[in-house]
C-alpha cells in the first residue's frame, strides 16, 4: 500500500483501495489480511505467517498440507548415504534481478546458513544439522549432514532460496523491503512503516509467473470486523480468517467462503519450566485446568458441529499422530477434586497471556475458558499482547508472571509432530514447557530414516508428553477465507495464498 494510506483509520483505507484501478490488462487482487509484517519480507525471520514470503520466495522443497514433501525449485532428492543428500534443482529459474538460478548459488546460500555468522538469524535453525554442501554440476548439489538428519529435505520446505551475495551487499533491512527472489511477485511499495501492506507485481521472468493475477495489495487488518466490512463494501477481494458467526452474512451477500482444517491446534501452554510459579508445576492443577473446560460445548457452539474438536496436540493424518492418547473430557467434579489434593489456593488468579485474531473466534475461546474455569473455583486474568510482544516474549523467555500462554501445535511446516514435541519438551531458547528426560529422544527420532519406525517413535512420545499435560487444546485451525466471486478459482495450503494460481472473471478497464 502506498504510504498516503493511514494504517489507524479503516475509512481511509476503503477509500484508497477503492481508488487503485488496476493497470490495463492486468488483474488485482486486493487482500485483507490480518498479521502485521513487521520485518517486511525478511528471509531469514521466522515467517509470521501472513502469506507474504511464499509470494517472493522460493525453497527447495514444499510441504503440502497433507503432509505430502513436492518439488519446489529441486526436482528430485534422494539420501545417498547416512549423511549425504543429492538435490537436483530445477532448469531455467531466473532470479528477479536477472540472475539465473544454479547450484553454485544454492550451495553459497546454505553455506552461510551454516557458518558461525549466520547463528543469529531465526530461519538457521532449519539449517542446524548442515556441514557443508558443494555443486556437483550446473543444476546438482550435494549436501552433507553433521549427523543422520532423515528431515532435512522437510526442513529445506522452510528456507527461502535467495542470492546470499546480493543480500550481503544490500544488508539485511534494504534487502527486506527490495527483495530477490525467484517467486511469483516483486514488491512495488510499502505501506507506512512497512506494517500495514504491501503491493506485489508479478515477476514476468518467474518460473511461477501469474496466471491472472498481476498484481496483490495487501491491507493489514487486525480486526477481524474490519476485514469483513472491507469484502463486504467491495474494497478487497480477499479477507482472510473472518469469523464463524459471519460466514451466512458472506454468502447472504454473494460471496465465496473456503472453509478448511488444518494441522495446527491452537492451545494454551501450561508454564512449568524455571521461574513457573509451584501451582503450575503440579501436574494435578494442569490436569484440573484441563478436565474444568467443555472444549466440545465451546467448538460446538462456535462452528454448530464439532469438526475442529481436538484432544491432543496432533492432527489427524500427520506422522506421529497418536489416536490411542486418553483424553482429558470435561469433568468439573474431577477437576475440583485435583485442585484439592494439590492444595490449589483459590484467592491467587492465574495470569494468562493471549494474542487474539489469528483463530477464528480465539478471543470468545479464551473468555468462554476463563468462564469454565470461574466455574470451579479458579481464578484468572487475561492479558492481550499485541504481536510485536508476543512473539518478543516467545524468543526472550520474559514471561513477565504469565502463567498460561496462548500458543500452538504447529505441524504444516514438516508434516509431522517432531517440531512441536521439541518446542513442548523445552528444546527452545525460551520455553514455556519443559520435559528435559523427553529431548534426545524427540532429536533421536530425526535421524530414523524407516518412516514406519520414525512413526512409531513419534506416536510414543507423544504419549508421554500428553502424559505430563502440557497444554489444553482447545481447537484444531480452521482456516476460514470470504472472496468476491469473481475470483473462479482460488488456491491456497497453509500460510500461503497461491496468488499465481488464482483466475479472475475478466474486468473491464
Amino acid at each position: 500500500m502506498g504510504s498516503r494510506m493511514n494504517a489507524r483509520l479503516l475509512s481511509l483505507f476503503l477509500i484508497a483501495l477503492c481508488s487503485l484501478a488496476p493497470q490495463s490488462g492486468a488483474e488485482t487482487i486486493r487482500l485483507a489480511a490480518s498479521t502485521p509484517m513487521p520485518s517486511y519480507a525478511d528471509p531469514l525471520a521466522i515467517d509470521s505467517g501472513n502469506g507474504l514470503i511464499p509470494a517472493i520466495f522460493d525453497s527447495l522443497t514444499v510441504v503440502d498440507d497433507d503432509g505430502t514433501l513436492t518439488p519446489s525449485l529441486a526436482l528430485r532428492w534422494e539420501l545417498v548415504n547416512a549423511t549425504t543428500w543429492h538435490f537436483q534443482l530445477r532448469p531455467g529459474v531466473v532470479f528477479s534481478n536477472g540472475v539465473t538460478l544454479d547450484a553454485e548459488i544454492v550451495a553459497d546460500f546454505l553455506n552461510f546458513l551454516a557458518s558461525p555468522e549466520a547463528l543469529i538469524y531465526p530461519v538457521v535453525r532449519e539449517a542446524d544439522t548442515i556441514e557443508g554442501v558443494r555443486a556437483l554440476g550446473p543444476l546438482t548439489i550435494e549436501v552433507t549432514t553433521r549427523r543422520p538428519d532423515a528431515v532435512l529435505a522437510r526442513k529445506l520446505s522452510r528456507i527461502p532460496i535467495i542470492p546470499i551475495d546480493v543480500w550481503k551487499e544490500m544488508g539485511r533491512t534494504e534487502f527486506s523491503k527490495a527483495p530477490v527472489g525467484t517467486g511469483p511477485y516483486v514488491v512495488d511499495q510499502w505501506g507506512a512503516g512497512g506494517a500495514s501492506g504491501v503491493t506485489l507485481t508479478g515477476a514476468e521472468g518467474s518460473w511461477r509467473r501469474p496466471k491472472d493475477v498481476d498484481t496483490v495489495e495487501y491491507v493489514v487488518l487486525t480486526d477481524p470486523s474490519a476485514r469483513l466490512q472491507s469484502l463486504l463494501s467491495n474494497s478487497v477481494d480477499i479477507s482472510i480468517a473472518i469469523d464463524l458467526d459471519s460466514i451466512s452474512t458472506v454468502e447472504e451477500a454473494g460471496y465465496r467462503v473456503r472453509t478448511q482444517l488444518g494441522s495446527i491446534v491452537l492451545a494454551l501452554a501450561l508454564r512449568n519450566c524455571d521461574g513457573a510459579r509451584p501451582v503450575m508445576q503440579d501436574v494435578r492443577v494442569r490436569q484440573a485446568l484441563t478436565l474444568a473446560v467443555d472444549r466440545r460445548s465451546i467448538i460446538e457452539s462456535l462452528m454448530g458441529s464439532d469438526e475442529a474438536l481436538i484432544r491432543q496436540g496432533g492432527t489427524p493424518g500427520l506422522l506421529g499422530y497418536n489416536p490411542d492418547l486418553a483424553p482429558l473430557d470435561f469433568d468439573p467434579e474431577r477437576a475440583k477434586a485435583l485442585l484439592n489434593d494439590a492444595g490449589f489456593n483459590y484467592d491467587d488468579p492465574l495470569v494468562v497471556g493471549v494474542f487474539t485474531g489469528q483463530f477464528l473466534s480465539d478471543a470468545l475461546i479464551y473468555q468462554l475458558v476463563a468462564q469454565y474455569w470461574s466455574a470451579v473455583g479458579v481464578k484468572s486474568e487475561i492479558r492481550r499482547l499485541a504481536f510485536p510482544e508476543y512473539i518478543r516474549r516467545f524468543e526472550s523467555g520474559d514471561w513477565d508472571g504469565i502463567d498460561i500462554m496462548s500458543a500452538v501445535w504447529s505441524h504444516y511446516q514438516l508434516g509431522d509432530v517432531s517440531r512441536s514435541l521439541k518446542r513442548y519438551a523445552g528444546a527452545h531458547a525460551a520455553p514455556l514447557f519443559c520435559a528435559p528426560e523427553l529431548v534426545d529422544d524427540v532429536f533421536a527420532t530425526d535421524s530414523e530414516t524407516n518412516e514406519e519406525r520414525r512413526d512409531q517413535k513419534l506416536q510414543d512420545l507423544m504419549a508421554r508428553l500428553h502424559n505430563q499435560v502440557p497444554s489444553i487444546p482447545l481447537a484444531r485451525y480452521v482456516s476460514v477465507t470470504a472472496h468476491s466471486p469473481r475470483i473462479v478459482e482460488f488456491r491456497s495450503r497453509t500460510g500461503a495464498i497461491l496468488f499465481e494460481r488464482i483466475r479472475v472473471e475478466e474486468s473491464a478497464n
